[in-house]
């Protein structure tokens, strides 16, 4: 399914998490792997310039190089006795902006990440890098959230939970769920959430009967998961439905939970349609709170061959290349 895959490396050891999934995946399709670390060079030089007492940021910047290439020529190892190929990049950029570029420009298939990490220097892969690659890159995206003392992570994933809205993202979601069940026998749980809350305390305020507009909640969640399911059972794939009911975020853990789930899948966001939706919020939940990995997907897959970029060293990325 994936020929190539972007790993952002900080050296946490979620991180390491997700090189480890990339490497599995990788070494079961055939995949190349490229490993990119980035460093944030403005934030060692901007106080350096601007603070109480100036110094030379040469020394920092030089020593956040030497850490970001021993973090790379460990990667290189790793994958080189797993059999798979791998190339490895340093980006003097800020890390969000480092890795969507590269995935702009090169058209990666896939993106595996840790979601959040500190270790040494400045150079980090905070929470907020997850989210802002999550927003702005139209590669799907792998969080792995859990090390694997945690939760142990294994490619191909046998069973995946499906988490969809009436919305573009979802929709991408569901096909590329389809595609991995075509390619590797992953058993699917197409679920869809009917909040309740609001509707809830709504009615209590305004003094009205919630049921009619319940039902119709219900028979459009029912319809939606119908949809999916009936196209999975087309193409002779494990597919069921399920409908939950209350806040989106904790029910579809939940329901991971319950249907032994090793990788949700969700889209990135999306409003469509009546008071059935998932906006970013509730991604970005499932991504930081999900045990499981959480393939998260914001338009629809196109493998990289399709794109036919040029390798990722023939670019321009203010980039080294060091492997």
């Amino acid at each position: 399914m994936f020929e190539r895959i972007f790993v952002p490396l900080d050296g946490s050891m979620l991180a390491e998490a997700a090189l480890d999934l990339a490497i599995e995946i990788a070494r079961s399709d055939g995949s190349e792997v490229a490993c990119v670390h980035a460093i944030d060079s403005a934030r060692a030089m901007a106080p350096a310039m601007t603070g109480a007492y100036p110094y030379d940021p040469t020394p920092l910047i030089d020593a956040m190089k030497a850490d970001g290439e021993k973090i790379l020529a460990t990667a290189r190892e790793k994958a080189a006795s797993a059999g798979v190929r791998v190339e490895t990049h340093l980006c003097f950029d800020n890390a969000t902006a480092a890795i969507t570029q590269a995935a702009h420009d090169e058209h990666p298939d896939l993106i595996v990440m840790g979601t959040h990490g500190k270790i040494g220097f400045e150079r980090v892969m905070l929470g907020s890098t997850a989210e802002g690659v999550l927003r702005h890159s139209t590669t799907p995206v792998i969080t792995v959230h859990a090390i694997p003392k945690q939760c142990e992570v294994a490619w191909p994933f046998k069973n995946a939970l499906v988490a969809l809205d009436d919305s573009e993202p979802a929709d991408a979601a569901a096909a590329l769920a389809l595609e991995m069940a075509r390619a590797h026998g992953t058993r699917l749980t197409f679920c869809t959430a009917v909040e309740t809350a609001d509707l809830f305390a709504k009615a209590a305020e305004y003094g009205y009967d919630p049921q009619p507009i319940l039902d119709e909640m219900r028979a459009a969640a029912a319809a939606l998961l119908e949809r999916w399911v009936g196209v999975a059972r087309e193409r002779k794939l494990d597919a069921v439905p399920l409908v939950v009911e209350g806040e989106p975020v904790g029910e579809m853990l939940a329901a991971a939970g319950r249907t032994k789930a090793d990788l949700i899948v969700i889209g990135s966001h999306g409003r469509r349609g009546l008071r059935r939706f998932f906006i970013g919020s509730v991604a970005e939940g499932v991504v930081r709170k999900s045990a499981q990995p959480v393939l998260v997907v914001r338009t629809p897959y196109r493998a990289r061959s399709q794109h036919q970029a040029p390798p990722l060293e023939n670019r321009s990325l203010n980039a080294a290349t060091t492997g």
